[in-house]
């Protein structure tokens, strides 16, 4: 009897020791966790200066770096790019301006021009209000256009010059996409968008609704509504599909009235083939509107054999404003720079 009651009683005292134990390393946890969130909080707010601007930033704002030196990496600054002139004259920036310039013009000429220009105020401060937001995001004017120039690729018939002093240097494919956009609003119906591709653009990993095709959408849908036209979005991406079969049921996916297709497949057709791509173009241009072509693709030393076929249709007059995107382009330069830089 009197050795079941040791025993007892020392199972009991085991027990106690096991349970402060057990609070102890519960205590250490949570006050190491309780550490590591405060210098996670402090650390996303520190501070960055700009000349005698001083930014604070955290996750939920927008980075702002405008040549921006960091007190604490010993004043590294963002570099400066060279940007082409010709594609200076000629991007969001460059066309801004112009359009700036022609409705001053319009305003001095005639007060009937300006109440009439004055209709699409609204269009220019939210297209104003966008590019501002997405110089911000990327560094400032000069890395944004350097982003812009370099993963985007535009096309025009071969040996095609363009004047560069007045609206008429505008490109021929953007000059054609702006054709299409004002059919829609002297129609009096919806500019209709469809995407197709893999699972990138479905949004695995993400809400459908958070898929890249969405937040397009989300961006273009107000400045269009300034302009009288409804913007329609449809994301027919299926994951794991190349162009062919998905290439020859267009009309089914992505809908026979489109005036935007996508091409998204570089994935699942590596290597630069331009097979599946030649197939696609052709299947879409037997739709209605022979919509514009957004090629979504890898960098331009793998898949130059596509970007040679598309050159080739716009000389065939087949296409008319197809657009590369490419982000191994657009962040070529970028991935070179050291962390304190970005």
């Amino acid at each position: 009897i009197m050795s079941r009651r040791r025993n007892r009683r020392s199972s009991k005292q085991h027990g106690d020791e096991s349970f402060l134990c057990l609070v102890a390393k519960v205590a250490c946890t949570l006050l190491f966790i309780c550490w590591v969130g405060i210098h996670v909080y402090i650390s996303s707010r520190r501070r960055l200066s700009w000349g005698d601007v001083s930014i604070i930033y955290s996750k939920d704002q927008s980075i702002q770096r405008y040549g921006l030196k960091n007190k604490n990496k010993g004043g590294s600054t963002f570099p400066y790019f060279h940007l082409d002139s010709h594609q200076s004259n000629n991007d969001v920036f460059g066309i801004s301006q112009k359009m700036e310039q022609i409705r001053m013009s319009s305003r001095s000429q005639s007060s009937h021009r300006s109440n009439k220009s004055g209709d699409f105020s609204q269009f220019f401060i939210e297209v104003a209000r966008l590019k501002n937001e997405f110089t911000k995001l990327y560094g400032g004017e000069n890395s944004a256009r350097f982003l812009l120039h370099s993963g985007i690729t535009t096309f025009q018939p071969s040996g095609r010059r363009e004047n560069q002093t007045d609206v008429k240097s505008i490109p021929y494919g953007l000059t054609h996409t702006a054709t299409r956009i004002l059919n829609a609003k002297r129609n009096n119906r919806p500019f209709k968008v469809s995407f197709a591709g893999y699972s990138v653009t479905v949004g695995r990993g993400n809400y459908f609704h958070q898929s890249y095709p969405f937040v397009l959408e989300k961006l273009l849908k107000k400045p269009m509504s300034f302009l009288g036209i409804t913007l329609q979005i449809r994301n027919a991406a299926i994951g794991g599909v190349p162009s062919f079969p998905y290439g020859w049921c267009l009309e089914n996916f992505l809908g026979e009235d489109v005036d935007v297709i996508s091409w998204d497949f570089s994935m699942n057709e590596a290597g630069g083939v331009p097979n599946g791509l030649e197939a696609y173009i052709r299947h879409a241009m037997t739709l209605r509107r022979k919509p514009m072509m957004i090629v979504k693709d890898t960098g331009r030393n793998i898949a130059a054999r596509r970007r040679e076929l598309l050159q080739d249709y716009v000389d065939f007059g087949v296409l008319k404003d197809p657009v590369v995107l490419s982000i191994e382009d657009a962040m070529e330069e970028f991935a070179t720079l050291s962390e304190d830089m970005l």
